[in-house]
């Protein structure tokens, strides 16, 4: 599972001009720089929560992507001995939303388990709603 929470510095630190990023560590300037790549989409949403919450879905997203482009993960994936999913936690409710399931296909149900909102196939890149 990699999962992202409300009101994560990381993303928050990552809005930052770029300006003031590069002021940081190289490492740190490298990985915030990393994440801001992944938040330029949702920058045009205005209210300050749903942001939040779009700026790191959008990264928990970007990461299941990126996992899931590694052969070996493939591989347990696809012989059914693991599943990777997505997940934002709402600190402020308890709530946990899941989504961007990625698990072996048998060619027949394409919805995501029980509780997941959306699957992911790295293969062609599509993602099924429910």
């Amino acid at each position: 599972m990699i999962m992202g929470h409300e009101g994560c510095g990381a993303i928050k630190a990552a809005g930052l001009p770029q300006e003031m990023i590069n002021k940081e560590t190289k490492s740190l300037s490298a990985m915030l720089t990393d994440l801001k790549v992944g938040l330029s989409d949702v920058q045009k949403i205005f209210d300050p929560r749903a942001l939040d919450r779009e700026c790191v879905v959008s990264n928990v997203r970007r990461q299941v992507t990126n996992l899931v482009k590694d052969a070996k993960m493939m591989e347990s994936i696809n012989s059914g001995d693991l599943i990777v999913v997505g997940a934002f936690y709402e600190i402020s409710s308890g709530i946990v939303d899941f989504f961007m399931q990625v698990s072996k296909f048998d060619g027949k149900e394409k919805n995501p388990s029980p509780g997941v909102s959306s699957r992911y196939f790295p293969e062609t890149g599509e993602i099924v709603q429910v």
